[in-house]
């Protein structure tokens, strides 16, 4: 994170589970494990100040893939593709649920622009 971009964020007393998640080197979810590092990263800007706030990784089309083939296996043998409709829809409801609360600390992170 650029030091302008830092003291920027400083004025508005972010607590410090949103300094850690600004702070952390993200990587990717791929067949149940993270990856700790990407070929590339991509730069995150903050737009009030055009300055670079962070990091995401890119996906090459290897992790793609595999990402995909997990995906695909895991769905025709897991447990997933064999629950009804309504319980996949429970679930859902349920994770959605559980992230609201904890989105809202990360989602609304000041700018200077009118949204």
């Amino acid at each position: 994170m650029d030091t302008s971009v830092k003291s920027y964020l400083e004025q508005y007393q972010l607590t410090q589970a949103t300094w850690d998640f600004l702070n952390k080197k993200w990587g990717m979810f791929i067949d149940g494990q993270w990856e700790t590092e990407a070929e590339s990263y991509a730069d995150v800007i903050e737009p009030s100040t055009g300055e670079k706030l962070g990091e995401l990784p890119q996906g090459s089309l290897a992790d793609v893939d595999r990402a995909v083939a997990a995906a695909r296996r895991e769905f025709d043998t897991g447990a997933w593709s064999q629950l009804l409709p309504m319980e996949r829809e429970r679930m859902l409801f349920k994770l959605a649920d559980l992230m609201e609360p904890v989105s809202y600390t990360h989602l609304t992170l000041p700018t200077n622009r009118e949204v």
